[in-house]
Protein backbone atom coordinates (compact mmCIF):
# COMPACT_ATOMS: atom_id res chain seq x y z
CA UNK A 1 0.00 0.00 0.00
CA UNK A 2 2.26 2.89 -1.23
CA UNK A 3 -1.03 5.55 -0.82
CA UNK A 4 -4.11 3.63 0.18
CA UNK A 5 -2.75 0.01 -0.19
CA UNK A 6 -2.45 -2.35 2.77
CA UNK A 7 1.16 -3.45 3.04
CA UNK A 8 4.64 -1.91 2.55
CA UNK A 9 7.38 -4.06 0.54
CA UNK A 10 8.28 -6.68 1.96
CA UNK A 11 11.85 -7.24 -0.25
CA UNK A 12 14.77 -7.95 1.42
CA UNK A 13 12.68 -8.78 5.13
CA UNK A 14 13.76 -12.18 6.61
CA UNK A 15 11.02 -14.70 7.25
CA UNK A 16 9.44 -15.47 10.57
CA UNK A 17 7.02 -17.62 12.10
CA UNK A 18 3.75 -18.13 11.02
CA UNK A 19 1.77 -17.07 14.10
CA UNK A 20 4.36 -13.76 14.70
CA UNK A 21 3.28 -13.24 10.81
CA UNK A 22 -0.52 -13.33 12.22
CA UNK A 23 -0.20 -11.43 15.10
CA UNK A 24 1.66 -8.75 13.73
CA UNK A 25 -1.16 -8.09 10.91
CA UNK A 26 -3.68 -8.15 13.38
CA UNK A 27 -1.86 -5.67 15.11
CA UNK A 28 -1.48 -3.43 12.00
CA UNK A 29 -5.15 -3.80 11.57
CA UNK A 30 -6.04 -2.76 14.99
CA UNK A 31 -3.95 0.02 15.00
CA UNK A 32 -5.01 1.16 11.92
CA UNK A 33 -8.63 1.00 13.29
CA UNK A 34 -7.52 2.76 16.47
CA UNK A 35 -5.64 5.50 14.54
CA UNK A 36 -9.03 6.16 12.27
CA UNK A 37 -11.71 5.29 14.89
CA UNK A 38 -13.20 8.94 15.00
CA UNK A 39 -13.21 9.32 11.01
CA UNK A 40 -14.83 5.90 10.57
CA UNK A 41 -17.85 6.70 13.05
CA UNK A 42 -18.16 9.73 11.30
CA UNK A 43 -17.88 8.37 8.19
CA UNK A 44 -20.44 5.41 9.53
CA UNK A 45 -22.77 8.26 11.36
CA UNK A 46 -22.60 10.19 8.05
CA UNK A 47 -23.92 7.30 6.11
CA UNK A 48 -26.78 6.15 8.47
CA UNK A 49 -27.78 9.98 8.29
CA UNK A 50 -27.97 9.93 4.33
CA UNK A 51 -30.03 7.24 4.31
CA UNK A 52 -32.47 8.38 6.77
CA UNK A 53 -32.65 11.97 4.95
CA UNK A 54 -33.11 10.12 1.68
CA UNK A 55 -35.93 8.94 3.02
CA UNK A 56 -37.14 12.22 4.74
CA UNK A 57 -36.07 14.55 2.06
CA UNK A 58 -37.38 14.99 -1.28
CA UNK A 59 -34.71 17.70 -1.77
CA UNK A 60 -32.37 14.87 -0.98
CA UNK A 61 -34.11 12.38 -3.17
CA UNK A 62 -33.71 14.49 -6.01
CA UNK A 63 -30.31 15.55 -6.09
CA UNK A 64 -29.65 11.62 -5.16
CA UNK A 65 -31.60 11.23 -8.34
CA UNK A 66 -29.66 13.23 -10.61
CA UNK A 67 -26.22 12.30 -8.99
CA UNK A 68 -27.82 8.30 -10.14
CA UNK A 69 -28.15 9.55 -13.75
CA UNK A 70 -24.30 10.75 -13.60
CA UNK A 71 -23.76 7.16 -12.13
CA UNK A 72 -25.62 5.17 -14.36
CA UNK A 73 -24.70 7.09 -17.95
CA UNK A 74 -21.27 7.00 -16.84
CA UNK A 75 -20.93 3.22 -16.82
CA UNK A 76 -18.37 0.80 -16.02
CA UNK A 77 -15.95 3.34 -17.17
CA UNK A 78 -16.89 6.13 -14.82
CA UNK A 79 -17.20 3.75 -11.93
CA UNK A 80 -13.78 2.82 -12.70
CA UNK A 81 -12.74 6.75 -12.82
CA UNK A 82 -14.81 7.60 -9.62
CA UNK A 83 -13.54 4.98 -7.62
CA UNK A 84 -10.02 5.76 -8.93
CA UNK A 85 -10.09 9.30 -7.52
CA UNK A 86 -12.20 8.11 -4.37
CA UNK A 87 -8.92 5.99 -3.56
CA UNK A 88 -6.33 7.50 -4.85
CA UNK A 89 -6.68 11.39 -5.00
CA UNK A 90 -8.89 11.82 -1.86
CA UNK A 91 -6.46 9.90 0.25
CA UNK A 92 -3.76 12.16 -0.80
CA UNK A 93 -5.59 15.08 -0.45
CA UNK A 94 -5.90 14.16 3.25
CA UNK A 95 -2.64 13.00 3.83
CA UNK A 96 -1.22 16.07 2.31
CA UNK A 97 -3.15 18.34 4.57
CA UNK A 98 -2.93 16.33 8.04
CA UNK A 99 1.76 15.75 7.16
CA UNK A 100 1.45 12.24 6.90
CA UNK A 101 4.63 11.44 4.82
CA UNK A 102 3.96 9.39 1.84
CA UNK A 103 6.09 6.39 0.73
CA UNK A 104 8.00 6.75 -2.46
CA UNK A 105 6.82 4.87 -5.28
CA UNK A 106 7.99 3.95 -8.36
CA UNK A 107 6.63 3.83 -11.95
CA UNK A 108 5.32 0.08 -11.32
CA UNK A 109 3.53 0.75 -7.90
CA UNK A 110 1.72 3.65 -9.51
CA UNK A 111 0.22 1.61 -12.16
CA UNK A 112 -0.22 -0.74 -10.19
CA UNK A 113 -2.35 0.92 -7.83
CA UNK A 114 -4.54 2.63 -10.38
CA UNK A 115 -4.97 -0.80 -11.82
CA UNK A 116 -5.88 -2.25 -8.50
CA UNK A 117 -8.79 0.98 -8.00
CA UNK A 118 -10.28 0.19 -11.70
CA UNK A 119 -10.60 -3.24 -11.37
CA UNK A 120 -12.41 -2.57 -7.44
CA UNK A 121 -14.85 -0.21 -9.26
CA UNK A 122 -15.68 -2.36 -12.14
CA UNK A 123 -15.86 -5.73 -9.27
CA UNK A 124 -18.20 -3.62 -7.25
CA UNK A 125 -20.60 -1.82 -9.96
CA UNK A 126 -20.52 -5.47 -11.23
CA UNK A 127 -21.45 -7.10 -8.17
CA UNK A 128 -24.24 -4.38 -6.93
CA UNK A 129 -25.68 -5.36 -10.28
CA UNK A 130 -25.72 -9.19 -9.41
CA UNK A 131 -26.76 -8.88 -6.02
CA UNK A 132 -30.17 -6.64 -7.24
CA UNK A 133 -30.63 -9.59 -10.07
CA UNK A 134 -30.43 -12.16 -7.41
CA UNK A 135 -32.28 -10.11 -4.08
CA UNK A 136 -34.41 -7.50 -6.01
CA UNK A 137 -33.92 -3.94 -5.80
CA UNK A 138 -37.00 -3.12 -2.97
CA UNK A 139 -34.93 -2.30 0.20
CA UNK A 140 -37.19 -4.09 2.17
CA UNK A 141 -35.73 -5.31 5.61
CA UNK A 142 -35.39 -8.85 4.37
CA UNK A 143 -33.72 -7.99 0.99
CA UNK A 144 -30.97 -5.59 2.73
CA UNK A 145 -29.98 -8.98 5.07
CA UNK A 146 -29.74 -11.08 2.50
CA UNK A 147 -27.47 -8.78 0.76
CA UNK A 148 -25.52 -7.68 3.26
CA UNK A 149 -25.16 -11.19 4.66
CA UNK A 150 -24.05 -12.25 1.24
CA UNK A 151 -21.68 -9.63 0.88
CA UNK A 152 -19.77 -9.81 4.06
CA UNK A 153 -19.91 -13.45 4.20
CA UNK A 154 -19.35 -14.45 0.43
CA UNK A 155 -17.81 -11.97 -1.40
CA UNK A 156 -16.18 -9.99 0.84
CA UNK A 157 -14.85 -13.01 2.80
CA UNK A 158 -14.36 -15.82 0.41
CA UNK A 159 -13.50 -13.61 -2.60
CA UNK A 160 -12.84 -9.83 -2.65
CA UNK A 161 -10.69 -9.81 0.35
CA UNK A 162 -8.28 -12.74 -0.84
CA UNK A 163 -8.21 -12.16 -4.10
CA UNK A 164 -6.76 -8.46 -2.82
CA UNK A 165 -4.40 -9.80 -0.23
CA UNK A 166 -2.88 -11.85 -3.18
CA UNK A 167 -2.94 -8.68 -5.54
CA UNK A 168 -0.37 -6.65 -2.87
CA UNK A 169 1.53 -9.92 -2.13
CA UNK A 170 2.07 -10.00 -5.58
CA UNK A 171 3.10 -6.68 -5.45
CA UNK A 172 5.18 -6.59 -2.58
CA UNK A 173 7.33 -9.42 -3.97
CA UNK A 174 8.07 -7.36 -6.71
CA UNK A 175 5.48 -8.92 -8.79
CA UNK A 176 7.21 -11.78 -9.50
CA UNK A 177 5.34 -14.82 -9.35
CA UNK A 178 7.60 -17.10 -7.93
CA UNK A 179 8.55 -15.26 -5.40
CA UNK A 180 4.78 -14.55 -4.61
CA UNK A 181 4.70 -18.67 -4.44
CA UNK A 182 7.66 -18.73 -2.30
CA UNK A 183 5.97 -16.06 0.18
CA UNK A 184 2.23 -18.23 0.07
CA UNK A 185 4.35 -21.51 0.80
CA UNK A 186 5.74 -19.60 3.64
CA UNK A 187 2.49 -18.63 5.01
CA UNK A 188 2.54 -15.15 4.46
CA UNK A 189 -0.74 -14.87 2.28
CA UNK A 190 -3.50 -16.51 5.47
CA UNK A 191 -2.64 -14.05 8.08
CA UNK A 192 -3.07 -11.31 5.25
CA UNK A 193 -6.17 -12.44 4.34
CA UNK A 194 -7.73 -12.65 8.05
CA UNK A 195 -5.97 -9.31 9.13
CA UNK A 196 -8.02 -7.76 5.87
CA UNK A 197 -11.36 -9.80 6.88
CA UNK A 198 -11.27 -7.91 9.94
CA UNK A 199 -10.57 -4.50 8.88
CA UNK A 200 -13.06 -4.87 6.88
CA UNK A 201 -15.93 -6.18 9.24
CA UNK A 202 -15.07 -3.30 11.53
CA UNK A 203 -15.75 -0.90 8.75
CA UNK A 204 -17.88 -2.34 5.99
CA UNK A 205 -20.68 -3.71 7.74
CA UNK A 206 -22.34 -0.88 8.74
CA UNK A 207 -21.69 1.13 5.66
CA UNK A 208 -23.07 -2.20 3.63
CA UNK A 209 -26.28 -1.55 5.58
CA UNK A 210 -26.67 1.71 4.77
CA UNK A 211 -25.79 1.15 0.98
CA UNK A 212 -28.59 -1.82 0.39
CA UNK A 213 -30.69 0.40 2.42
CA UNK A 214 -31.02 2.68 -0.91
CA UNK A 215 -32.55 2.50 -4.07
CA UNK A 216 -30.19 0.04 -6.86
CA UNK A 217 -29.44 3.04 -9.08
CA UNK A 218 -28.18 5.57 -5.56
CA UNK A 219 -26.12 2.84 -4.01
CA UNK A 220 -22.83 3.37 -5.79
CA UNK A 221 -23.09 6.84 -5.15
CA UNK A 222 -22.44 6.10 -1.33
CA UNK A 223 -19.94 3.48 -1.93
CA UNK A 224 -17.82 6.00 -2.96
CA UNK A 225 -17.95 8.42 0.10
CA UNK A 226 -17.38 4.76 2.34
CA UNK A 227 -14.28 3.75 -0.19
CA UNK A 228 -12.70 6.71 0.16
CA UNK A 229 -12.85 6.05 3.96
CA UNK A 230 -11.66 2.57 3.03
CA UNK A 231 -8.61 4.10 1.39
CA UNK A 232 -7.35 6.27 4.67
CA UNK A 233 -8.14 2.79 6.88
CA UNK A 234 -5.87 0.88 4.13
CA UNK A 235 -3.49 4.04 4.14
CA UNK A 236 -3.04 3.87 8.30
CA UNK A 237 -2.91 -0.15 8.04
CA UNK A 238 0.39 0.58 5.93
CA UNK A 239 1.81 3.65 8.33
CA UNK A 240 1.11 0.85 11.26
CA UNK A 241 3.32 -1.55 9.93
CA UNK A 242 6.11 0.85 8.78
CA UNK A 243 5.90 1.85 12.23
CA UNK A 244 7.02 -1.22 13.68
Amino acid sequence: MSTPNPSPSLKGREPIALKQRAKQAFLDTFEALRQMARPVLAIQATAVLLVVAFYLSPQVREVSATLAKWNQAGGLLGAAITTVVASVAIPRIFTAIVGWKQPKQDSKDFLFELGYWVFIGVEIRLFYSLQSLIWGDAPTFATVAKKVAFDMLVFTACWNMPVSALMFLWRDRGFSGKRTAEAIKEGDLVPRIAAFIVGAVGFWLVMVSAIYSLPYDVQFVLFLLAQAAWALILLAMDRAKRAT
